[in-house]
């Protein structure tokens, strides 16, 4: 960020369940990152805004959702069983409020009723928003319907939901199966996606953290997903009725390189070189991203692609 690219269009987050505050990464952006974080525990937002150190960084106390998201029909069959798991034994035991013991470092578990769309909360904004992060516990697919808007226009490169593998059979449910299609429809595709487990209590299994959470083993009951504009397809922009500006395509490589992707993002830098060069040195762009070789040697873009074009075998993970 020291050649101060994004410094007219600062990188903008939204983040949609924001108790603890956003993920550190997001500031290695430093004073080129704006962010709004949304949480419905009043005084956990009331901490956040306290502390923060970041004039374009705040925190909104408010659910996010869509008013016409569609309701669970009665007698949906229903294959949540995470009454029953370890987690849920273990927090019993405890007599933990984990809402208030956890999310909200102040402990007061006081939650606000408003509800706020996306779309209405950032209507005249949308192409400025790059990236938004959804973690609701169970309703990001109705975030996603709210924000439809927003998803249809030039604004976010990518997006961080938190999906589910069991509930009720319903459209309404937050299953990876309704936020997949969903988001395809718009533009996005699946690049990770990180499943959480959880054991049951007739056999309690080793917990990930020191918290009454998701366990090492168990059944694969929900995950985070990263999905992102796969913009290296042909005639993408055409399909989805969007123009990329240089700013956006460097954002999406920000995102692909901190999330573990520098191959998607190189792909970005060679197929929109053009659009590119005016703006930063692409060629330093790919040599920052370039690993070592297999032999642990460091080396440009161009010798890193010559020694696999001439010897691919090197690259075996047993050598």
């Amino acid at each position: 960020m020291e050649c101060g690219v994004f410094r007219t269009a600062p990188f903008f987050l939204v983040d949609v369940g924001a108790s603890g505050g956003i993920d550190s990464h997001w500031r290695e952006f430093g004073n080129q990152l704006s962010a709004v974080g949304f949480d419905p525990l009043i005084g956990e937002v009331a901490r956040l805004n306290q502390s923060e150190q970041t004039a374009s960084v705040r925190y909104v106390a408010a659910m996010v959702g869509c008013r016409s998201n569609p309701e669970t029909p009665p007698g949906a069959f229903q294959t949540d069983t995470f009454a029953g798991t370890s987690t849920v034994w273990a927090r019993a035991l405890e007599r933990m409020n984990y809402t208030a013991a956890v999310y909200d470092q102040t402990h007061s578990g006081a939650s606000t009723p408003e509800m706020v769309e996306l779309d209405e909360y950032f209507a005249g904004q949308h192409d400025a928003i790059d990236f938004l992060k959804t973690d609701t516990d169970g309703q990001d697919i109705a975030v996603l319907r709210g924000s439809r808007k927003l998803l249809s226009t030039a604004g976010p490169m990518a997006l961080a939901v938190e999906v589910l593998f069991w509930g009720a059979a319903s459209e309404a449910t937050n299953f990876f199966s309704n936020v997949d299609p969903y988001l395809r429809d718009l533009g996005y595709s699946l690049f990770a996606i990180e499943p959480r487990f959880h054991t049951r209590a007739a056999l309690p299994g080793m917990f990930r953290w020191n918290q009454f959470a998701d366990t090492h083993t168990g059944r694969a009951c929900w995950g985070n997903t990263l999905f992102c504009r796969d913009v290296c397809l042909p005639d993408y922009e055409k399909r989805f009725g969007i123009a990329l500006t240089p700013a956006k395509l460097l954002k999406l490589c920000c995102v692909h390189e901190l999330y573990g992707f520098p191959d998607c993002a190189a792909e970005v830098l060679l197929q929109f070189r053009d659009r590119l060069e005016p703006v930063v040195d692409v060629d330093r762009c790919l040599d920052l991203l370039t690993p070592p070789l297999p032999d642990g040697r460091r080396v440009s873009y161009r010798e890193y692609i010559e020694t696999f074009r001439k010897t691919p075998a090197a690259f075996y993970s047993g050598r």
